[in-house]
């Protein structure tokens, strides 16, 4: 993959996230981007059966402000605000990730919609939760994901 490669045609899914809070909260989130101009897919790629990216979740294309490389999003600030409800091991949430340059008003992508049906631990039976969170972009590892 070109991490160079300033592009507007990138497609995002949430992997996973850890997060809790009362009156402060933190968390951690684990998102995958994937962009077929910069060259995302590599020679472990997993074909046609590449999960997450399935029949079951919806891939949302980043509505982008300005095109952004994976250089750029690497250190960006970003903001998450979630609301999500759960009960037991199945939940949703109406999640929006942002993400901007660290010396500019400006976006590379604003509220982008990474939300719906999700899986995990659950306090029980009717567990509503709401968090707005700010802090920074960090890249983990190229996966071989990519969507089918």
């Amino acid at each position: 993959m070109d991490w160079s490669k300033k592009t507007s045609d990138w497609q995002v899914c949430c992997l996973g996230q850890i997060a809790a809070g009362q009156v402060a909260a933190g968390g951690w989130y684990l998102f995958c981007f994937y962009s077929k101009t910069a060259g995302g897919v590599n020679p472990e790629d997993y074909g046609a059966v590449s999960a997450p990216w399935t029949t079951l979740s919806s891939v949302p294309w980043v509505c982008g402000v300005n095109d952004f490389s994976g250089n750029d999003l690497a250190g960006a600030t970003g903001r998450i605000s979630s609301l999500g409800a759960g009960i037991y091991v199945v939940g949703y949430s109406i999640t929006y990730i942002s993400a901007s340059p660290l010396s500019a008003t400006d976006y590379y992508f604003y509220s982008q919609n990474v939300g719906g049906l999700g899986y995990g631990a659950s306090g029980g039976i009717g567990g509503v939760n709401g968090q707005v969170i700010i802090g920074g972009w960090s890249f983990l590892k190229e996966a071989s994901l990519r969507p089918s």
